[in-house]
């Protein structure tokens, strides 16, 4: 592993004191970054241009996130339901999502054609994934999947990044941008058990994915062999999840997890943290507007 520092050290941009953050997302439209906390299903966003982050206008217990091009924003919410945030308005766009009794979902990624990938994770369940075309029809991606918390495509859309909490994996499939299936799935890297587990990633415009480790206080950046190039250390013990974003995609953002007991966590758990990576993250892909009524 090579110890090489970012072109800066990560600071504070916004203290939540999160629980179980998670789903950072930039939006390019809007120019700001979304994120949730799980524990409290609660929606923040950061805006860099006014240097404030601000609890968002919904009473909507939300999960995860993804934008759309239009600006909205789709909500999946703790009640299994899709919805959207347009401005300050919530559509519901359909009830309940078709995936099964208890289903949460851990994860979601967008393709570039406009789908959107979900991992789900059920009780007494394996994880599996599903996929919401551009249309709205949903299906499941054959082939399952374990505990995926962080979902993320490479750069020119060709494979589709997880990492997994429980067997501590970063594994990769190809993705047919044509028909939206996934093969060849490949495990590129292995987090030691005695550094923690991954719970996030994201791509840069390299090749390569970076990885915030839970319990390990540190991201790491993986080259597309899947070795160890970069750690960047954290004042938080529990990292939970990373993004791109800024007008360029070159500034990092990572949130942690925590925030109730900062002195077993650290003083930064619960945090927002950005730091200029030194690399551009790979473009921001979007769910059509179409989706919305």
């Amino acid at each position: 592993m090579i110890l090489r520092p970012p072109s800066s050290v990560p600071e504070i941009v916004a203290d939540q004191a999160c629980r179980l953050a998670g789903a950072p997302v930039w939006h390019p439209v809007s120019n700001l970054l979304y994120w949730t906390d799980a524990h409290s299903a609660c929606l923040y966003s950061y805006d860099p241009g006014a240097a404030r982050s601000v609890l968002s206008p919904t009473a909507e217990k939300v999960l995860q996130v993804a934008a759309c091009d239009d600006g909205s924003l789709l909500l999946f919410t703790a009640d299994g339901a899709l919805k959207a945030l347009r401005g300050t308005s919530i559509l519901t766009l359909v009830e309940r999502l078709p995936l099964g009794p208890g289903a949460q979902i851990d994860a979601a990624a967008a393709d570039r054609q406009g789908r959107l990938y979900c991992a789900v994770r059920s009780k007494g369940r394996k994880g599996s994934l599903y996929l919401v075309h551009s249309d709205g029809a949903i299906e499941p991606v054959p082939g399952g999947a374990g505990r995926v918390c962080g979902l993320s495509f490479d750069s020119d859309g060709g494979l589709l990044y997880c990492c997994d909490a429980v067997t501590r994996e970063i594994s990769c499939l190809a993705h047919d941008s044509a028909t939206g299936a996934l093969s060849s799935r490949a495990v590129v890297h292995r987090v030691p058990e005695s550094l923690g587990a991954p719970r996030g990633i994201a791509a840069d415009a390299k090749g390569f994915v970076w990885v915030a480790v839970w319990g390990g206080s540190c991201i790491i950046r993986l080259a597309p062999t899947g070795k160890e190039e970069r750690r960047v250390y954290f004042t938080a013990r529990l990292l939970s999840g990373v993004t791109f974003g800024g007008p360029d995609l070159r500034d990092l953002y990572v949130v942690a997890s925590g925030g109730e007991d900062r002195k077993a966590n650290g003083p930064g758990a619960g945090a927002l943290y950005r730091l200029r990576a030194g690399v551009k993250g790979a473009s921001t892909a979007l769910v059509p507007g179409r989706l919305l009524p």
